[in-house]
């Protein structure tokens, strides 16, 4: 469970969910890391003995998924790992202005992916879902109008980046052409894509394509 001492652990289920921006993160900065993942058993019961066994055991403070264990900091909650990450490899901006609005950003992010999210292990999604496919063109313009850059907070790649293809992918699984009308947002994610690590990282056996959520979720589970 270690693993090598030189090495990043990130533990999380085994979906994409909250740390998929952070793999990929690690990915792109080559960073080595134990990938450890997590798997929900299946219906009616849905266990989650295999992460319930371990999750005292860790030594984290605030035990929960994702975790990261960097050499001697054990953390949780996604959004600080891929910040304390960004920080580490210079991807958080380079100034209180510049790291202020790529926060912005992020947090702008996680709103709009929470409602994928909430949406999407929602019991009533089948009902709900029309509104939501209804208003992703409301969702995804402010983010085609922000980008006037090659990237979300500007001319270079930060943190941001990672979770905000991660959210336009995750939109695109409830309306698959809801890119089409957004150019700039459609050729985002083909640069994102085009990047050396992220292309390798893509190609990898283990790359998790399809299980955007866990089995309990009514969509998106795989």
């Amino acid at each position: 469970m270690t693993g090598d001492a030189q090495r990043v652990v990130l533990g999380y289920w085994a979906i994409r969910g909250l740390a998929q921006p952070i793999r990929m993160l690690l990915k792109y900065t080559k960073t080595p890391f134990d990938d450890v993942r997590y798997h929900q058993g299946s219906g009616p019961e849905f266990s989650c003995d295999e992460w319930l066994k371990v999750k005292e055991t860790l030594q984290l403070d605030f035990p929960n998924l994702p975790y990261l264990i960097d050499g001697d900091l054990r953390m949780t909650q996604s959004m600080a790992i891929i910040l304390y990450l960004a920080e580490k490899h210079g991807l958080a901006g380079d100034t209180p202005k510049a790291r202020a609005m790529i926060n912005m950003v992020a947090n702008e992010i996680a709103d709009a992916r929470g409602k994928y999210t909430g949406l999407c292990y929602n019991p009533q999604f089948h009902h709900l879902k029309d509104a939501l496919i209804e208003n992703i063109p409301n969702i995804l313009k402010r983010f085609e109008t922000f980008l006037k850059h090659d990237w979300i907070c500007g001319p270079s790649i930060t943190y941001a980046d990672f979770l905000c293809y991660e959210m336009l992918q995750q939109y695109s699984t409830l309306n698959n052409q809801c890119l089409k009308r957004f150019p700039r947002l459609s050729a985002y994610c083909q640069r994102f894509e085009s990047l050396d690590e992220i292309r390798k990282c893509m190609s990898e056996p283990d790359f998790i394509r399809t299980a955007f959520n866990n089995k309990i979720a009514q969509f998106g589970s795989g």
